[in-house]
């Protein structure tokens, strides 16, 4: 995960800050966005992302990382174990 900020979208509103601190911080010059953490410890990325998604000028992005491939699986080898299954009674006639 990689925490990108556009500087020029931001309107220094502060809602990054209060959603996660450990990530970002305003500028004390003109109060717009400043990324502390590009990269967040994964307790801290779910906030990242909350911040992302309230920043009122869109200036804030976590791009989405791609997951890891899945490895297919063995044709051969059952999913799960193989449980027997209980013998039938016959039934009453």
């Amino acid at each position: 995960m990689r925490v990108e900020a556009d500087r020029a979208r931001c309107v220094a509103s502060g809602q990054c800050v209060m959603t996660a601190p450990e990530v970002f911080d305003q500028s004390e010059e003109d109060g717009k966005v400043v990324v502390l953490d590009a990269t967040p410890a994964p307790p801290v990325r779910g906030r990242a992302r909350q911040a992302a998604a309230m920043c009122p000028g869109a200036a804030i992005s976590v791009p989405q990382e791609p997951a890891e491939p899945l490895e297919p699986a063995d044709p051969f080898e059952p999913a799960e174990p193989l449980v027997p299954a209980e013998p039938q009674k016959p039934a009453d006639r």
